[in-house]
């Protein structure tokens, strides 16, 4: 490069860059950086200020919702609206709130005041609140407001959800005036120090630099040794010395830099080769480590992705293992209960035909027993605890042949409500609803559930001695092959119905018997209650579980088939038994297979006015009717119990005797009480119908209906 391109050179760079205008850009930049720290200074104290005014928000809206979770909770439960009502506006009066909304548990509002609130909150929200509460400081709709939402909860029950407005626009004007004013301050106070700063560095630095710039420009020319007069004493003339000092020595050292160039820029070339050199080698390297730790990395997640889908696997098969297990355990279960049930149900027949004569007797002598006196007495009770008996025998009828349902489609909402107020009416063990209204009908015996929902009941209420709460919940289900929630049912539509105490829980070593019948841990169960739920469920083709823990509490879930059939409608009508006897006449023939159910049940017709005859089953029957006809002497009413071991029953007899007589009066008599030709007897062709066992009073009403 020439002398006078070089010369050109400096002189533009100098004049570009001068030392005035890099000052004043120092000036501008420091002031201009002052400015921002005492931006970023008002930025963080504003926001501070915000946080803390959000805080106090926070604080009240929370104080607030605490204050009034309680009242709102009893008047959601018990459906207050006007109280509601009242407690919106006691919250609205709080300063600064804006809006108040009200929500049940699903979600849906039920009363909002102040601010227009969502009518119905969305399901990951609902969720986000039932585990915490949630602040908003901002709403995205509008910047002035801010948000709190809550949950409503009475002694660990869920009930509703809450959610509160906050207007913050004057809080947020009188930061932002503040913000203005302190930036408009800032503004000018660094506009004045830019300005002094500018003069003072004029005077005592840019003149003086000045002055020993244009020396240096010269000894850049060539003029080695020259000199530059500065008459002050601080560091810029001391600079003016030292500048007199490298003149000279430049004006010295130049002739051996020169020398000193050629010999060492072979040097230089050599050197730069070799980190070149270098710089390529480490390259190479670098990108080889990198190969190798992406290798590294990709194994390891397919050795994880391979970890996780056998445990995957290892869990699905433990869970089919379990289900099976659990189905067989079921199975044997079933098994065990059909065994114990055809015994029992020749039990309860034989105890009831035995029951049958007692209290027959019992009835009978009543009547010739003088009233108030001790024998009387003697005989009430007496007559009392074979009645008493009679109820253990239908508990033993349910797992019998006999104690098959006798079905009908229906909504169980209503049945589950009132067999669970009745059964708790008078303890101290509360009771809640979660039944969804939408509940499936289903093809069920109305007061075989009755006595299912009654046995839980009373077992969780047992359960709870010092008191608590019994929670029924109901739901819609559908079983898939893939979803069998734990039961062997097949798939379908089901109705799931949960019945949850907190009590004292099962024994993890009962839990596999406490469906086995006889079996109780009570020291005055009969080990009847939970054994007949469950042989009810199993004959409505349905499934019972349970699930406990000692000392937390027991849940039974009850899974029924929904039915397709219409919801079918019964009234039932109440019946009436005189209080005392009316007399009859006329012929009327016994047919059962006990002598002596035949002999009282004759007796007690001779009291009443009629001529009884007898017939061991259903052959001698249909013969004796069929010879009264032909002698024109028929017989007025039949009185046929409905099983004859070895012989025909009612069932088969009273349609040969209608072939017979298409006109004659037939009543239905058995134990099986819930048999469905004693709940729809009419339509197999009798006219009237008495469970044994019975009184006297019970057969002269029937009787008389008829007669």
């Amino acid at each position: 490069m020439s002398k006078k391109i070089r010369e050109k050179w400096m002189n533009e760079k100098i004049k570009t860059a001068s030392l005035a205008l890099k000052i004043n850009t120092i000036v501008l930049t420091s002031c201009l950086i002052f400015a921002m720290v005492c931006c970023f200074m008002l930025y963080f104290t504003g926001n501070t200020l915000l946080e803390q005014k959000y805080d106090e928000n926070h604080t009240l809206l929370s104080v607030v919702v605490e204050q009034n979770r309680e009242d709102i909770a009893n008047e959601i439960f018990a459906s207050q609206e006007m109280a509601l009502h009242e407690s919106v506006r006691d919250i609205l009066k709080v300063k600064g709130i804006a809006g108040v909304g009200i929500y049940n548990n699903q979600g849906v509002l039920l009363h909002s005041s102040g601010t227009d609130f969502i009518k119905r909150l969305f399901t990951d929200e609902m969720q986000t609140l039932d585990k915490n509460s949630v602040f908003n400081k901002r709403l995205e709709t509008n910047k002035n407001m801010s948000s709190y939402a809550s949950t409503i909860k009475v002694i660990g029950e869920q009930l509703g959800y809450i959610k509160l407005y906050y207007d913050s626009s004057k809080t947020n004007q009188q930061l932002h005036r503040i913000t203005i004013f302190f930036v408009i301050f800032f503004v000018v106070l660094t506009l004045f120090f830019s300005l002094l700063l500018r003069t003072l560095l004029s005077c005592f630095i840019i003149k003086p630099v000045l002055t020993l710039k244009d020396s240096m420009q010269k000894l850049d020319n060539g003029l080695l040794g020259i000199k530059v007069d500065l008459p002050s004493n601080d560091e810029i003339g001391e600079m003016g010395t030292v500048f007199n000092k490298m003149s000279d020595t430049l004006l010295q050292n130049n002739t051996a830099l020169q020398n000193a160039v050629k010999t060492e820029a072979d040097s230089a070339i050599k050197l730069a080769n070799a980190n070149t050199e270098l710089k390529r080698v480490n390259a190479a390297l670098e990108k080889s480590n990198g190969a190798l730790a992406q290798l590294n990395a990709d194994l390891e997640k397919k050795v994880k992705k391979r970890t996780e889908a056998l445990m995957d696997s290892n869990k699905r098969l433990q869970r089919e293992i379990d289900e099976k297990e659990k189905m067989q355990e079921d199975l044997i279960r079933v098994q065990k209960l059909e065994s114990t049930g055809v015994l029992a149900g020749g039990i309860a027949h034989d105890f009831n035909n035995l029951l049958s004569i007692i209290i027959g007797n019992l009835s009978f002598a009543q009547i010739h027993a003088k009233k108030n006196n001790k024998i009387s007495k003697i005989l009430i009770d007496t007559e009392k605890s074979c009645f008493r008996a009679r109820d253990l025998t239908k508990q033993l009828l349910t797992f019998s042949k006999g104690g098959s349902p006798v079905k009908k489609t229906m909504s169980i909402i209503e049945l589950v409500k009132e067999t669970v107020i009745f059964t708790l009416r008078g303890s101290n063990v509360g009771y809640t609803f979660f039944i969804t209204p939408e509940l499936f009908p289903v093809n069920v015996d109305e007061g075989q559930i009755n006595q299912v929902i009654s046995n839980i009941v009373i077992n969780a209420s047992h359960a709870m001695p010092e008191g608590g709460v019994v929670m029924i919940t109901g739901e819609n289900i559908e079983i898939l092959p893939e979803k069998t929630f734990g039961t062997p049912l097949p798939p379908g539509p089901y109705i799931k119905i949960s019945i949850q105490d907190h009590g004292t829980g099962i024994a993890k070593k009962n839990l596999q018997s406490i469906f086995d019948p006889y079996f109780t841990t009570k020291t005055t169960g009969s080990g009847l209650g939970l054994a007949t739920a469950h042989s009810i469920i199993g004959k409505h083709d349905g499934f019972i579980s349970v699930q406990s823990q000692e000392a937390k509490g027991s849940t039974f879930h009850i899974y029924l088939p929904a039915s397709r059939d219409e919801i079918h409608e019964t009234i039932e009508q109440p019946e009436q038994v005189p209080e005392a006897l009316l007399k009859g006449r006329g012929k009327v023939l016994i047919m059962d297979d006990e002598e002596m159910i035949r002999n009282i049940v004759g007796d007690m017709l001779k009291h009443m006015g009629y001529e009884p005859d007898f017939a061991e089953d259903g052959v001698e029957a249909q013969e004796k009717y069929l010879d009264a006809m032909k002698k024109h002497d028929k017989f007025n009413a039949v009185i046929m119990d409905l099983t004859i071991p070895g012989g025909m029953g009612g069932k088969e007899a009273v349609k040969e005797i209608l072939k017979i007589d298409p006109h004659a009066k037939v009543i239905v008599s058995s134990g099986f009480f819930n048999d469905p030709v004693m709940a729809d007897y009419k339509s197999y062709g009798f006219s009237g119908v008495v469970a044994k066992p019975f009184m006297i009073q019970e057969l002269n009403s029937a009787l008389q209906q008829i007669v």
